[in-house]
């Protein structure tokens, strides 16, 4: 299954974005009643087809990690308009070559024949194995100079922005996307391969999130999924890269998706100076793509399907909002904080942010002339969706309202006492460590002393100070607070000691007279 995602100028001079799921010729409910989810040639397969015009001929794509694709022409007569869906079986005797393969998800109708051919591939990654292959097609031959190192451009900027140990390919086209072509005034489309698992269940996937979460955002949202399935029973697809990085299938290089931009519009394919009056920012506009190749994609039921993103998806504190054209934002604290509102304008996607974030990336509504980049809170969805961050920012430290201890006394340095956070790590990942000890007293974990604790122990009330029963007011020590990428942070914690009542002689004893 594949869902397409439109990127167009409107009247009012910004670009619109649309997200639907099997237009365009693109295969639905292929898990249905008699249907067979491996394509082993063991029954015949039904499929329902949305047709644009009346082509007769289609591409059917069996299992996408056969040699080739396993790519069999099927003929199907001629149907109903763009639009409206016909359910036809599909003889087995044109489906030749399928291998039986649980992984390969759903099949893909593709208009037109086959896709063009791959004259060129670039493979862009980290140290840390994250790969995004780019395949540029046949077509891309006749983009100007500056359309590959844009491109590229893009890729660079994900693949140093996360980790996961994965390969991604996506399909890269001029004026045409998987061999179909562009949309009327398009900027850009993609084509996104899903998978939707039948006995993957909300609760499975669930688990799914939170045995892959690796920061505090992930943790934070994964909290909220409770065991109550918000989709009542609804299958939820995932992109499949997204399924990679979360670990659902193993990594490998079938394509992910198809990504394509228009041969016609006007773009700025600088990637030093990105906002040009009259221009599309193209970088962004690659950006926006590929983001929705990786399962940034609103599902809300369009086709019986809802998708990762639909679950962190809000219209107040505590109420899902699981339908589109609604007001409604995304949230990773069950609808609390509101990180981006969606878009509500018919015919454009749903799953991009409304008109009130300004020149974002993932905008459904953006104008020429500006330079529409990834944000921090993109990057923050992103994360949330299943995509571990490259973590380059330091824990945020807070020490407020000095520990108070009387002569010979302890206390428990508290959370609301020291406290570091970090949207990229959990609590347990951030460390303290002393770099300078209090000369008046000692550092205490559960009773013992200690150099080195973490956010988790001081939240669990593991952590104090005990005074050695000097005769002074204040002690003081120097710690630093790192998180699993040596992102550091230094900070200085203050005690004021203060005498025990009736000590006339100064021995941090009550005296008895």
């Amino acid at each position: 299954m594949s869902s397409k995602h439109f990127h167009r100028p409107t009247s009012q001079g910004g670009t619109h974005t649309r997200s639907s799921w099997n237009d365009d010729g693109l295969g639905i409910n292929p898990l249905g009643s008699g249907a067979d989810p491996d394509f082993d040639n063991s029954i015949d397969e039904t499929l329902a087809v949305t047709y644009q015009g009346s082509a007769p001929l289609f591409t059917f794509r069996g299992d996408l990690s056969a040699p080739n694709g396993s790519v069999v022409a099927a003929a199907i007569p001629s149907g109903p308009r763009f639009g409206d869906n016909n359910t036809i079986a599909v003889p087995t005797s044109v489906i030749t070559g399928g291998q039986p393969d649980s992984n390969a998800g759903s099949p893909i109708l593709l208009a037109g024949g086959a896709a063009p051919s791959i004259i060129s591939s670039v493979v862009e990654g980290n140290s840390l194995g994250f790969t995004i292959t780019i395949n540029f097609d046949s077509s891309v031959s006749n983009a100007p100079s500056g359309f590959e190192p844009a491109v590229l451009n893009a890729v660079a900027f994900y693949t140093n922005s996360f980790t996961d140990p994965i390969n991604m390919t996506i399909d890269v086209g001029y004026g045409e996307v998987d061999g179909t072509p562009l949309g009327s005034g398009a900027l850009g489309e993609s084509s996104t391969r899903l998978l939707a698992f039948g006995s993957r269940d909300y609760g499975t996937i669930r688990t799914d999130l939170t045995n892959s979460a690796t920061s505090a955002d992930q943790a934070n949202g994964d909290s909220t999924l409770g065991f109550t399935d918000p989709t009542g029973g609804g299958t939820i697809g995932f992109s499949r890269a997204e399924a990679k990085a979360l670990g659902i299938i193993a990594s490998d290089t079938s394509v992910d998706g198809c990504v394509g931009f228009s041969s016609s519009a006007s773009f700025n394919f600088s990637t030093t100076n990105r906002a040009v009056a009259g221009q599309y920012d193209f970088i962004g506009t690659v950006e926006h793509e590929i983001s929705e190749v990786m399962g940034r994609i609103a599902g809300l039921n369009q086709q019986g399907f809802y998708t990762i993103q639909d679950l962190f998806r809000y219209s107040g504190i505590g109420t899902r909002e699981l339908a589109g054209g609604t007001p409604a934002y995304f949230s990773i604290d069950a609808g609390t904080s509101d990180l981006g509102d969606f878009n509500t304008v018919s015919g454009a996607d749903f799953g991009d942010w409304a008109s009130n974030i300004t020149d974002d990336s993932y905008l459904a509504f953006s104008n020429s002339g500006v330079a529409n980049v990834v944000s921090t809170n993109d990057l923050r969805q992103m994360n949330v969706l299943g995509w571990a961050r490259a973590d380059t920012t330091p824990p945020s430290t807070n020490v407020d309202n000095p520990l108070s201890v009387p002569v010979g006394g302890s206390g428990a340095i508290t959370s609301s006492l020291l406290s570091s956070t970090d949207p990229d790590n959990t609590a347990a990942q951030l460390t303290y460590t002393v770099t300078t000890g209090p000369s008046r007293g000692a550092l205490l974990k559960s009773g013992s002393p200690t150099a080195t604790f973490t956010q988790a122990d001081i939240n669990n009330g593991l952590i104090a100070y005990r005074e050695n029963g000097s005769n002074v007011s204040s002690d003081v020590f120097l710690l630093t607070v790192s998180d699993p990428a040596n992102n550091s942070e230094n900070a200085s914690f203050q005690i004021l000691i203060h005498p025990v009542p009736s000590d006339f002689d100064g021995d941090g004893r009550t005296d008895v007279l």
